[in-house]
């Protein structure tokens, strides 16, 4: 049986330290200052389940779909750039993006036009039925699949959930069985939004036992800038890496970064603005890029010490 031999829980040390910090300093001093090394794009703001720590519940522009012609143009601007370097593609912010049927179409668009990027999908996993994990198959460039359960006990899921527990579970005996087979032959995580307590490591066990082919992921529990009441540490002394990445949501409207969920914070527009020349490219955002060296140093992130 293949085993798999990731099972980690991120801690904030991991976001407090010189690594991360060393991280940082070579995204300043390579191409990503120029384009993005991530790109998110929510093609549609919709989600069927309802977890706790998730701003979702109370999103505005639950529902909406970015139109058709907007994606294009992103994709054409986002082509439109000479000497791209690597970088990554999601279609994950506040939403279950396997909810539109327009994915898998456009994750094969942009391994046609984007040679460069490689994708990475988050998923509650419910939609992952196996004709849709047989199209996912199909892509060539995946960096990795997350599916985030949160809990491996049937009362905690379904509270913190609001989803059926059975359901999860037919899902991930679908997919371990579909990673032993040789189907999926990508990374796949089954992760859980941490929160502090022995629940965490007893997840990661379970993960272990239990789906012995899959990966175990636990990570920190935010505050989504405020919109949704955790504990959270200190601000960290170091850079960002989300200072290098371009977050767009359903409506068009850039988001400062994957824990400003309503865009509250964000500068650009893509329905009015180039993605690159004009948001990516901001002075202040380019600023962030190049002159900043702390987090401690930036209003947003001061005042919101999330760690993403």
């Amino acid at each position: 049986m293949e085993e798999s031999t990731f099972y980690r829980q991120v801690t904030a040390e991991d976001f407090h330290g010189a690594p991360y910090e060393d991280y940082v300093r070579e995204l300043r001093a390579g191409p990503h200052v120029d384009f993005p090394q991530t790109v998110s794009i929510e093609t549609l703001s919709l989600c069927n389940a309802a977890c706790s720590f998730c701003p979702y519940p109370g999103l505005e522009r639950k529902g909406q779909k970015m139109p058709d012609h907007l994606i294009e143009k992103i994709l054409r601007e986002l082509e439109e750039i000479e000497d791209r370097p690597a970088f990554e593609v999601t279609f994950t912010r506040v939403n279950e993006p396997f909810l539109d049927n327009r994915i898998f179409d456009l994750a094969k668009e942009i391994e046609r036009r984007l040679p460069e990027a490689v994708q990475f999908f988050h998923s509650n996993g419910t939609p992952l039925t196996e004709k849709n994990l047989l199209r996912l198959a199909e892509l060539q460039r995946i960096a990795y699949l997350s599916v985030s359960v949160n809990d491996y006990r049937p009362r905690q899921y379904e509270t913190l959930m609001a989803l059926p527990f059975e359901r999860i579970l037919a899902r991930l005996d679908l997919i371990h069985r579909m990673k032993l087979s040789g189907s999926l032959n990508f990374p796949i995580f089954v992760s859980r939004v941490g929160d502090g307590s022995a629940a965490d490591a007893e997840f990661l066990e379970w993960v272990r036992r239990t789906y012995p082919a899959l990966s175990g992921l636990v990570t920190i529990r935010g505050d989504w800038l405020g919109a949704v009441k955790v504990q959270i540490g200190n601000r960290p002394n170091v850079g960002c890496r989300q200072w290098f990445q371009l977050h767009l949501m359903s409506d068009g409207r850039e988001a400062f970064c994957c824990i400003d969920s309503d865009g509250k914070y964000g500068m650009g527009d893509a329905n009015r603005q180039h993605v690159i020349h004009e948001i990516y490219q901001h002075p202040i955002r380019r600023r962030l890029r190049t002159e900043i060296i702390s987090r401690q140093d930036v209003g947003t992130c001061r005042t919101y010490p999330m760690l993403p």
